[in-house]
């Protein structure tokens, strides 16, 4: 054994020098895992309380915090009031996203038709229209359709502008914000009394109510359709076949006690029956059975949607000037760009879940969830 690691330079753990020597090796080592600097330092050096040193050295380390930080995350707040109101009919407040495209045949022509869909937020039926295009008038006249079909609406919810498209890469480059007249909208939308909010950003699981319903109505339509090439009358039938289909699913659990009620759907407080062909009962008139619907939706159904399935704890929350990258699952991580936080956005329990994030001179907006810390500054 050499002689230098029978006597070690006895170092004290919380000196500046010891830390200066460590962050040199570290460096030398190539920022190497914690257990190859700690065997590669008591080669010369015998640290006081080492490995709690060598670990918190190599969590400060900006190099290695950009390669392997965890992405944010927060406690999962409680549904919001738009979510748990069932005693209101459907579509008050909705959910409304983009997808497709899909091809149609117009006489000997190829061209292409949208699918919007509005997802009521409380009662999670779904209202399926098709949309010639992507300009500001088309969306205001499926709007407008809507409206007249389901009732006068009172939030309106929805990704970011730039991001009001569904999965396909082909949807998300054609749909810019230039092709957008906000103005037009936003008239549109104050003459209805209608209030716009958008998700944030990269924001996905915002809007994952509406997310997921749009999922299995690509699943349904791929499976109907196959390689078959609809025309306009077809590809609305085939809309509305689809949303009767997917408004009779149950939106509680069923229950094996006969004298139970049956599993509610979306259908039951639409057309006050699950299915076309399943009218109420002789004995009660539509109020009655509507009334009866609406008494045990409310003690059932938010026992089963407010079940948190993930992000149980409460994390630390971002603060202003806090030095941070931005996440993006395309790019290599040691090319994340690097950003300081100019404002956060704490909700009504005080919880972070946005923030604003200066970068060089763009000032952008993220989800704590798309974000990882680098230093706290704040």
């Amino acid at each position: 054994m050499p002689e230098n690691c029978k006597h070690p330079i006895i170092l004290p753990k919380d000196h500046y020098v010891s830390e200066l020597i460590l962050r040199q090796i570290h460096i030398d080592l190539q920022h190497s895992v914690r257990n190859y600097l700690l065997a590669h330092l008591r080669e010369t050096y015998w640290l006081i309380n080492a490995p709690s040193v060598v670990r918190k050295l190599i969590k400060k380390c900006v190099v290695c915090r950009r390669l392997s930080a965890p992405v944010g995350e927060q406690k999962m707040a409680n549904l919001p009031p738009d979510r748990i109101t069932p005693e209101e009919p459907p579509f008050p407040r909705v959910g409304v996203d983009y997808f497709g495209p899909f091809k149609v045949k117009q006489h000997r022509c190829r061209i292409k038709r949208f699918g919007v869909s509005f997802t009521c937020l409380s009662s999670r039926a779904i209202h399926l229209e098709a949309a010639a295009s992507l300009d500001t008038s088309s969306y205001i006249n499926v709007l407008r359709r809507f409206i007249a079909r389901r009732g006068q609406v009172e939030k309106i919810r929805s990704d970011n502008i730039r991001n009001f498209v569904g999965a396909e890469r082909e949807l998300k480059s054609s749909l810019h914000v230039s092709e957008w007249n906000l103005n037009k909208i936003e008239n549109a939308m104050l003459q209805k009394n209608i209030d716009w909010q958008f998700n944030p950003p990269a924001g996905s699981h915002f809007g994952v109510v509406w997310e997921r319903l749009i999922r299995s109505v690509r699943k349904t339509m791929n499976s109907v359709i196959r390689e078959e090439i609809l025309g306009d009358d077809g590809l609305n039938t085939m809309f509305c076949e689809i949303e009767s289909t997917h408004n009779s699913r149950p939106i509680t659990m069923n229950s094996d006690d006969p004298s139970d009620l049956e599993a509610l759907t979306p259908n039951h407080l639409l057309i006050m029956k699950r299915k076309q062909n399943l009218l109420p009962s002789k004995m009660e008139t539509n109020s009655v059975h509507c009334k009866s619907i609406l008494e045990s939706l409310g003690p059932r159904v938010p026992s089963r949607v407010t079940r948190s399935q993930k992000w149980h704890k409460q994390r630390k929350n971002l603060m202003v000037r806090d030095i941070v990258i931005v996440v993006d699952s395309n790019a290599p991580r040691i090319s994340l760009p690097m950003g300081q936080i100019s404002e956060i956005f704490p909700d009504r329990n005080g919880l972070v879940r946005q923030v604003k994030v200066k970068i060089g001179h763009n000032v952008l907006t993220r989800p704590v969830y798309k974000l990882c810390t680098l230093l706290e500054l704040g």
